[in-house]
């Protein structure tokens, strides 16, 4: 049975109901750019992380240990896995989709769904993307922990997305089925990590067993957007790094080999294509392509048209309606991007995506003569420009109450791995989707060297010794990229494993200055297993800070540390504490900046470790949360805005509708209905008729949240004792919404914000004319 919006408060009331959440949506995120193998390498992002080393010279592989993989299911047919899937579940069936068919149908085999052409299927294929990461082990690809066994768990159907009480049935199995570490590479953009899935993780914690949660893909929707489940205090959240490389199709111009990702929804790229190359600007030209080109001018030819001014879409159609046969778009910045040309009129003609420096060399080419875009449908390895940067997409933290994350990172971006036999047994995907079963098969490594390990010390081990990243948007600075998208940094997986000295806290969240007008105080302690004293110089680095939550401003200032001592020596098998003050700086930071940086500590000989931090400037409490709302009519998928006055009948779709959008993350929403000739409750008792806990910030400010009233009211409201729902009467109404701030005390007035939508009336009367659409 699914709750309509309007029974949510009445199942509250109930005995026994100490709270009630909505049932979330998980998506799995993806990126395809190929499917083709070329180049036995997984090898360039187990470089970047150290499990190269950890795999030769440690002689690691993860033997031994079983770690979980919780996602679309899994290839068994591929070589990668057979005969190493210990445990799995399919929880949902093929047909399951949370959104329009939340129908489950379980089994036992947890095989991925096939392509079904007859069912417009593409089939599955991200669960076996990520656990080839975790442990592939073939000829082609190599994971990071190539020889640990796996649980399989199903919680999508053949696409689209799941619930989260499916990923609670899920955890609870894999915790029962002996899993040690469990990876969830799936999303959503929440920063709450207070559901049931998130009360789940915490129960797994306690036995020991460390979840392992993709951060999310809302990079370009701001801060506070880790997903719900990448939110739990008790995950480890992991951000996206650019690999080194990148395994790319490309096509031959005058000896150069260009890279490429292919645009989605252009049009298919032949097994081989030879055509002129022809310009239509210059590598200074600001919006080429950007207005119709003369008729037939690129007839027979491949288009290269810079970025810029319009949208990509505009850019194919103006060089396909003037006769082109490709398109070749490039960068005007370095790196690649995955664009797309969707529209309501479709591109016929192939459109790729080139770098800013093939893209240049090409422009030089067609000037100094006829150049020929000469394509074969082979792949090869390329550098990546963006190696070690953050990934574009890699969501900002913190977490909704100020919490840290992310956590840490790993390589996800252009990572190549497995992927079904039926889709061509390898291909590159990009995400943190991918960067999050990189961490999973490092804890395996860890685990197998030191079983005893809990999750607490697997999480200080990775995050003391990660290495912060540059700033990606300007790695020329040599600015460290915000702690509130790579938290701890780059994993590191050998010097996670071997050092003896361990730091708690191993993150530091500062909550709100406000709240600690004298600074933020801790004691840090380290703990030495090794067999010889160690010592330590402290000192810190500030990195890159944000202001504002839909577009974060990038903010150059210095947080304030003091120590109590500026060096430490820990014993050998002892330990030692070190106290800490940190100060955001008033003159640099504007209230609502979220700033951070690292604590570090380094030895002569036993090289650096770190404590990352991150804090909010200001009174949390004083923000603006509510950025919008209004009253408005939802009718066959469009909004309509509402003037005072307007009339409501409550048949079909006739009813009123409350949006909101909100800056920050809400601890509540409250919908109550009020007498619009008092603005004051219809009934003495209260008239909440919707209550939602733990709201994520919208996405942007042009988002909406919405409550459609049917005009019912909870029994308890209506009249003492009358076990029924009632609808009110004809009569004017408005509603309210009243937002409680995170972090808020619900028993505080100031702590909402509160709307109170213009008046209207209710009348049950077909044949009034201002009742009808």
């Amino acid at each position: 049975m699914v709750a309509s919006s309007g029974d949510i408060s009445k199942i509250s009331q109930l005995a026994g109901v100490k709270a009630v959440y909505p049932v979330r949506s998980y998506t799995i995120p993806q990126d395809t750019t190929s499917s083709v193998p070329s180049d036995p390498q997984l090898a360039t992002a187990i470089i970047q992380t150290g499990v190269s080393v950890a795999q030769t010279e440690l002689k690691l592989s993860g033997q031994g240990v079983k770690v979980g993989v919780i996602d679309d299911g899994l290839d068994e047919t591929h070589p990668s896995f057979v005969g190493r899937v210990v445990a799995q579940y399919d929880f949902v069936g093929d047909d399951y989709e949370a959104n329009t068919n939340p129908v489950t149908s379980p089994k036992a085999s947890a095989q991925t769904c096939a392509p079904d052409a007859a069912k417009n299927r593409e089939g599955g294929f991200h669960g076996t993307h990520v656990a080839g990461i975790i442990g592939a082990n073939d000829s082609v690809v190599k994971g990071v922990a190539p020889q640990v066994s796996f649980g399989i768990y199903k919680v999508f159907g053949c696409g689209g997305s799941t619930n989260d009480d499916v990923i609670v049935a899920a955890l609870e199995r894999a915790a029962n089925d002996g899993m040690q570490v469990v990876n969830l590479s799936l999303g959503n953009f929440g920063s709450y990590g207070d559901g049931p899935d998130s009360q789940v993780v915490t129960n797994l914690y306690k036995k020991g067993i460390v979840v392992v949660v993709s951060a999310g893909n809302d990079g370009t929707d701001g801060t506070f957007g880790p997903g719900y489940l990448a939110s739990a205090p008790d995950a480890i959240s992991v951000a996206s790094f650019e690999n080194t490389t990148q395994m790319l199709e490309y096509f031959t111009s005058g000896g150069r080999d260009v890279g490429f990702l292919a645009a989605e929804d252009g049009g298919a790229l032949p097994k081989s294509l030879q055509l002129p190359l022809a310009r239509t600007g210059t590598i200074t030209t600001t919006d080429d392509a950007c207005s119709a080109l003369p008729a037939n001018s690129l007839k027979g030819k491949a288009a290269l048209i810079r970025r810029g001014t319009c949208s990509f879409y505009t850019k194919a159609l103006n060089a396909q309606n003037a006769g082109a046969s490709a398109v070749v778009l490039y960068n005007r910045e370095t790196g690649l991007i995955s664009p797309t040309v969707k529209n309501d009129v479709p591109i016929t003609i192939p459109v790729l995506f080139a770098d800013k420096a093939d893209g240049e060399a090409l422009d030089a080419q067609i000037q100094a003569g006829p150049t020929i875009f000469d394509f074969s449908g082979l792949m090869k390895r390329f550098v990546n420009p963006k190696g070690n940067l953050l990934s574009s997409f890699s969501s900002y933290g913190p977490a909704a109450d100020l919490s840290f994350k992310p956590d840490i990172g790993a390589p996800g971006g252009q990572i190549y791995s497995t992927f079904p036999v039926l889709k061509g047994s390898y291909a590159t995907l990009s995400g943190t989707s991918m960067a999050s079963p990189h961490i999973a098969g490092i804890v395996a490594l860890m685990l197998q060297r030191n079983p005893s390990l809990t999750p607490d010390q697997i999480r200080a081990r990775l995050q003391n010794n990660a290495n912060p990243q540059l700033y990606s948007a300007k790695p020329s600075t040599k600015l460290l990229d915000s702690v509130q998208r790579q938290g701890a940094g780059m994993a590191n997986a050998v010097t996670a494993i071997q050092s003896d000295v361990v730091v708690t806290p191993s993150r530091l969240a500062l909550g709100a200055s406000a709240s600690n007008p004298n600074g933020f105080k801790t004691t840090l302690t380290l703990t030495n297993r090794g067999t010889s004293a160690v010592t330590y110089k402290l000192a810190n680095v500030d990195a890159i800070n944000t202001n504002g939550t839909f577009k974060p401003i990038p903010v150059v200032g210095e947080t304030k540390v003091v120590f109590d001592v500026q060096e430490i020596t820990v014993p050998a098998g002892g330990i030692a504490t070190v106290k800490a003050t940190l100060t955001a700086s008033d003159e640099q930071f504007d209230d609502e900046t979220v700033y951070g940086g690292y604590i570090t500590l380094t030895s002569t000989d036993k090289g650096i470790l770190r404590v990352p931090f991150m804090g909010f400037k200001g009174n949390y409490q004083a923000v603006g949360t509510l950025n919008d709302a209004f009253l408005f009519l939802s009718y066959q998928g469009k909004l309509y805005d509402l003037p005072a006055g307007v009339c409501f009948s409550l048949e079909g779709e006739n009813k009123p509708t409350i949006g909101y959008n909100l800056a920050y993350p809400a601890q509540k929403v409250i919908i109550d209905v009020l007498d619009s000739n008092t603005y004051l409750p219809i009934y003495s008792g209260g008239s909440v008729v919707d209550s939602v806990n733990s709201v994520g910030r919208n996405t942007g400010p042009n988002s909406v949240n919405t409550f459609t009233w049917d005009g019912s009211m909870k029994a308890a409201q209506l009249a003492a004792g009358v076990p029924v729902t009632q609808t009110v009467g004809n009569g004017n109404y408005a509603l309210r919404a009243r937002v409680l701030k995170t972090l808020g005390d619900a028993n505080n007035p100031n702590d909402y914000v509160t709307y109170n939508t213009v008046p209207f009336t209710i009348l049950k009367d077909k044949t009034n004319p201002f009742c009808n659409l």
